[in-house]
């Protein structure tokens, strides 16, 4: 079969319909996150590993809470921002193993992208070559 487990429509026990795999709207959505920061540095993505540069983050990053400044108004403020959204956590390359999201994706059996390895890289010379 092309898909296993739930779709990311269906209907619950009491037979009202649910999208996202039971997130109906986008504060439980967001609520998912763990808000470990990755999602806001400069990501490269090689053949077989996503290279996350620490030393490069948004400049509406706060280092030492690991939170956006802007966040209510981020995609305005920030035109690199990207809304994670189930589609994203299903197929994108750009998000860490390590991301809820893509934990989510993977529970719920609709993560369709390989594993990539991880590097957390703080200066040139860690970069793969």
């Amino acid at each position: 079969p092309f898909r296993k487990g739930r779709s990311l429509h269906h209907r619950d026990a009491s037979g009202a319909f649910v999208s996202h795999g039971g997130f109906q709207s986008a504060m439980k959505w967001d609520d998912i996150c763990s808000r470990c920061g990755l999602c806001c540095h400069e990501k490269t993505i090689y053949p077989d590993v996503l290279e996350i540069d620490l030393s490069e983050p948004c400049s509406f990053y706060d280092r030492n809470t690991h939170l956006c400044t802007v966040y209510e108004d981020r995609f305005r403020k920030c035109p690199r921002c990207e809304r994670v959204t189930p589609l994203k956590a299903a197929f994108s390359r750009s998000l860490p193993p390590s991301c809820a999201y893509i934990r989510w994706a993977e529970r719920h059996h609709i993560r369709f992208c390989r594993p990539l390895g991880m590097v957390l890289a703080d200066t040139l010379s860690d970069r793969p070559s």
